[in-house]
């Protein structure tokens, strides 16, 4: 019986993108192109901070 190995050689290609992730930017592309992290702005950070005492003051007023 006999067994016939084929090698698939990888295509060289030309055309791709890098992503690195990360958290000062969200994602930095290989052409150089930052998106921000939105979860790091002043504005994000006072709304979650509002949220947080709105739930403490809820769970204040229930008790």
């Amino acid at each position: 019986m006999g067994v016939e190995e084929v090698e698939v050689k990888n295509q060289n290609y030309t055309e791709g993108i890098g992503i690195d992730l990360g958290v000062k930017d969200l994602a930095i592309v290989s052409s150089g192109q930052k998106f921000k992290n939105i979860n790091k702005s002043s504005k994000v950070r006072k709304l979650e901070k509002d949220l947080k005492d709105y739930n403490v003051s809820c769970l204040k007023n229930m008790s």
